[in-house]
């Protein structure tokens, strides 16, 4: 199949669920004081699963949905299903922080074996979206009023884990770990050179599979165990020397 068409798939996804996000974000600025942002979050969480949902079906109709929020969808082509999640941590929305995000992957399957073969990351809250396509690399689109630029993402070349910026590290070496309480958004800034190493623990697949594809095509490792239907990930530029 044309990985450039999946591509323009996420592309027109990526417009319409960024205005919605956009909408919603300006209103939630002004219930910071009310208990009633929680609520609404989860408004736009239903807002956003049925642009996407109703999207992905109209371009591929036969393929399966694995849905973070809607749960599974089945498809009539086995082999191909789309992974979503329209928005990672609900309550750093809710409270205005930008540490969220919305992403899709396209699995393939066969043989009992899946691979994720292309990959969109909306990063909420900025102008920011990331893309992976298998064999083909990572980039960052950016647009907004003051530029319109698209270009290639590398993992970090840091090899010190002093001046390293970890998430969730355990080795005990590390010197400036940081915490976005989100699964998705430190393996997204890991593929483009902002964070240098990130262990996450307890994630379902809906939030690892299109970071995941970002990662290995950035020029980083990933390395995923599952347990129990929850996944931990290993991620890091290849440069980085952890003892």
């Amino acid at each position: 199949m044309s990985y450039s068409a999946t591509l323009k798939i996420f592309e027109k996804i990526r417009e319409n669920v960024r205005n919605r996000f956009r909408r919603d974000s300006e209103e939630l600025k002004m219930l910071q004081s009310s208990p009633n942002s929680t609520r609404y979050a989860q408004k736009t969480i239903e807002k956003v699963e049925s642009i996407i949902i109703d999207e992905l079906k109209n371009a591929r109709p036969k393929f399966g949905i694995l849905s973070h929020y809607s749960g599974e969808i089945k498809g009539s082509d086995e082999r191909y299903r789309w992974i979503v999640n329209s928005l990672s941590n609900i309550e750093n929305f809710a409270h205005s922080l930008p540490f969220s995000t919305c992403s899709i992957a396209l699995e393939y399957q066969q043989d009992g074996e899946r691979e994720i073969l292309v990959s969109f990351v909306l990063v909420i809250g900025s102008d920011e979206a990331f893309f992976a396509s298998k064999g083909n690399g990572a980039w960052i689109q950016i647009d907004s009023l003051s530029q319109n630029t698209r270009s290639r993402i590398r993992v970090s070349p840091r090899k010190d884990i002093d001046t390293a910026i970890t998430v969730d590290d355990t080795s005990g070496q590390a010197k400036n770990t940081v915490n976005f309480n989100s699964s998705i958004l430190p393996l997204v800034y890991l593929a483009c050179g902002r964070v240098d190493y990130a262990k996450i623990s307890n994630a379902s697949y809906t939030e690892i599979a299109a970071a995941s594809l970002l990662i290995r095509e950035s020029g980083g490792s990933c390395v995923i165990e599952e347990h129990n239907g929850k996944y931990t990930v290993i991620a890091s530029n290849t440069s980085l020397k952890i003892k």
